[in-house]
């Protein structure tokens, strides 16, 4: 389902594929390496802490992506005319 969200708007706006994929490509290896590289630091100094810790994160994560969704949407909203599809 993620896919078709991103890929709708993508192929919308004309952007080229390669690029596209090259730039997810890009963005994904280097936040996944990331969060290898701190989920190890952690790992040593919290142990069994780690797996709840990342809860609490990913959690605080989503309720914050949702809010800020949430406002921008109904608190916030962009006054634009849309443009024609023609």
């Amino acid at each position: 389902m993620d896919e078709i969200a991103i890929g709708f708007p993508l192929g919308a706006l004309r952007l080229p594929i390669a690029a596209v994929l090259g730039a997810i490509a890009i963005q994904t290896f280097l936040v996944t390496m990331g969060g290898i590289l701190i989920g190890r630091q952690i790992n040593q100094r919290l142990g069994k802490q780690t797996s709840r810790l990342a809860g609490i994160a990913a959690g605080t994560a989503f309720l914050l992506l949702g809010s800020y969704l949430i406002l921008e949407r109904f608190v916030f909203p962009i006054h634009a005319p849309l443009r024609s599809l023609q």
